[in-house]
């Protein structure tokens, strides 16, 4: 199976560790700069976090927040179909980008038979494949799940009191001088739980 990721590339991952890539000039003679809402999920579930444990939730209030910037993450791959249509291999990561907005972003669009053999084993390889036409992603827990876990989900699921969907719950985080605890400007209770691992920052 061929890798179509960005190798020498400096950047942060999407867990936010910084990677160093090494075929970054073969990754940018195939980028093309594209709207996320274009492009399409080749998986209908994704975990809550990342491998290294880091939330999904996490590094879309880092995007909000101006913490990180989207650009330094590792490129979002793609595969064009016959029928012309996106399908990314990084299903989480889109999702982020989807989430917070974005506009455009720049992707890897993969070609050869190794991408193509990834993405048919991502639709149609197992139960986590998608049957919704590649048009959402939902989250579930991670393996490991325990009280962590489910907050993990919670943190990206509309509030159960007032309906907030998860951008616009963090767009609101606020932090008061002399308390480190993430507040919002809202006053809904169940939101100011949802966001209680945010961490105060630079930019906040």
């Amino acid at each position: 199976m061929t890798s179509c990721r960005s190798h020498d590339r400096t950047s942060h991952g999407v867990a936010g560790g910084k990677t160093k890539s090494r075929t970054r000039a073969r990754a940018l003679q195939n980028t093309l700069r594209v709207a996320p809402r274009t492009v399409l999920f080749s998986q209908d579930s994704g975990f809550a976090t990342f491998s290294d444990g880091r939330w999904v939730a996490e590094t879309m209030r880092d995007i909000i927040s101006g913490v990180l910037d989207p650009s330094t993450l590792p490129l979002l791959r793609v595969v064009r179909c016959a029928d012309g249509k996106l399908f990314t291999l990084d299903n989480r990561r889109l999702y982020i980008f989807q989430q917070c907005n974005l506009r455009l972003v720049e992707v890897e669009l993969c070609i050869g038979e190794g991408a193509d053999a990834e993405l048919v084993l991502k639709r149609f390889g197992g139960s986590n494949g998608t049957k919704s036409q590649g048009l959402i992603l939902i989250i579930k827990p991670p393996l490991d799940i325990g009280k962590k876990g489910r907050d993990a989900v919670a943190a990206l699921l509309p509030c159960m009191a007032c309906s907030t969907n998860a951008a616009t719950r963090l767009k609101d985080v606020r932090f008061v001088k002399g308390d480190k605890r993430a507040q919002l400007t809202s006053g809904c209770e169940e939101c100011t739980k949802l966001v209680k691992f945010c961490k105060k920052g630079k930019n906040t």
